[in-house]
């Protein structure tokens, strides 16, 4: 009897812990910049954004190599929200979100998204540092 119930104890924290996963949710925006400077990506400056244009928790734009023409948008959403979650696993699914009938290419990094990576001068360091973020 004793082994079942610590065999049912066992199954319910293991269910429990796994619902309770949220990647990288726990860490904020300047965590990922950090992330991005530690990983070789010259990150200049950091300015806010309008969460509104894609129904984020925060947002950002982060200048690369002092260039305002090599900025990416970082958005961040509470994936414990369900409404924020599934927004961003279309987002995911899609490989785009849309901004004033416009499609823009992203990246989802955990609970991060970033936009005008495509673009930038350091694309490979930087889909690679949101790959590692993913994980943490």
């Amino acid at each position: 009897m004793k082994k079942i119930f610590t065999l049912i104890i066992t199954l319910a924290t293991m269910i429990f812990a796994a619902g309770c996963a949220t990647g990288n949710n726990h860490l904020a925006v300047e965590d990922f910049c950090q992330y991005l400077i530690d990983n070789g990506v010259p990150v200049t400056q950091v300015q806010p954004l309008r969460t509104e244009v894609f129904a984020a928790q925060h947002a950002w734009a982060f200048q690369i190599d002092g260039k305002a023409d090599q900025e990416i948008g970082v958005y961040k959403y509470d994936i414990t929200n369900n409404k924020m979650r599934e927004r961003l696993e279309k987002y995911q699914e899609d490989g785009y979100a849309m901004a004033m009938g416009l499609k823009y290419p992203v990246i989802i990094s955990g609970s991060f998204m970033l936009i005008g990576v495509e673009k930038n001068p350091y694309r490979t360091q930087i889909e690679a540092a949101a790959k590692g973020f993913a994980n943490l």
